[in-house]
Formats: C-alpha cells, structure tokens, sequence
C-alpha cells in the first residue's frame, strides 16, 4: 500500500511542477509525441502516477481488495486523468492570444513628457498602450517641457512618435 502512496505523491509533485513550470521531461520524449498525441507530456505523466497511485492507495486502505484489483482501478483512474491534464495542456498551448500591439496602435495615445522636447527635436515621452509601458522618443514641432501631457499624433518608426500638446 505504501508503494502506491508513493508513487501517487511523486506523481501529484510532477504534475504540479509541471503546471508551474511547464513540460519538464520535454525533449525525452519528442520521437513519441506523434504517436501518442501528447499524452507523454510531463502533465500526462504526473497525472498518471498521482491519480494511478492516490486511487490505488485509497483503493486499498478502504477495501480488503487486494493489489491486483487495486492497481487495476488505479490504473483506470490513471488513464482518465492522463488523458484529461494532456488535453489540459493541448488546449491551453493552442489557447489563441492578441496580437502585440503595433507603431499603429501608438496614433491617438496619450502621453507624459519624461524629458523634454525642443522643438524640431527630439526628447522622451512614456505611455501605456495594449497594457504595455512604452518609453518612446517624441518629436514636436513646438518646444514641450518635461511633465507635460500630450497626444501622439504620428507613428515615425517603432520607437519614435511625433507628439502634441494635450488639449486643455
């Protein structure tokens, strides 16, 4: 009975470090993955183990089966949870995201002046776009001191904007 506590503490540990820190045993595996459709990933394998060993264990500190009927039920739990943490992951790698935000996404973007704009030239200006914190260079065709709101109104390169005062 204690082999089975073992293995399904070794195998909840595995699947926890693989939820934090991701697939772990990647790179062992990789000619098999085709062919088992993801279910060697370190999730599926620490899935496996914890529920084969915890139902196992359970099955046999609760009942007076013994260790083949035991390790049968545990080998079914196993599988489920297997194939449930490897769709699990299969879905969140797959999950789509939003694209990154672009020098077009910065037009109509406000600003604060970080250092100072002379005019014809270029200064610093720091603004949030798409929940990023950009530090930008800024161009005005107007002097603008340092702490001063303003509007970008040109996209210039990926790094550099054309800017305006802020409307009052």
């Amino acid at each position: 009975m204690l082999a089975f506590w073992i293995v399904g503490g070794v195998g909840a540990a595995l699947f926890l470090v693989s939820l934090f820190l991701g697939d772990v045993l990647e790179g062992l595996l990789d000619g098999l993955e085709g062919v088992t459709g993801g279910l060697l990933s370190t999730a599926a394998i620490g899935g496996f183990a914890g529920a084969f060993g915890l139902a196992g264990g359970t099955v046999m500190a609760a009942t007076d089966l013994g260790v083949g009927p035991a390790a049968l039920i545990g080998v079914v739990a196993g599988a489920l949870m297997a194939a449930f943490s490897a769709a699990l992951t299969r879905s969140m790698h797959n999950a789509p995201t939003d694209r990154a935000p672009g020098p077009q996404d910065l037009i109509g973007a406000a600003g604060v002046v970080v250092t100072a704009i002379p005019a014809g030239s270029y200064g610093e200006i720091v603004v949030q776009v798409g929940g990023h914190r950009l530090k930008l260079s800024a161009r005005a065709a107007e002097p603008i001191t340092s702490g001063a709101d303003v509007v970008i109104t040109q996209s210039l390169s990926a790094t550099s904007v054309r800017v305006k005062p802020m409307p009052a």
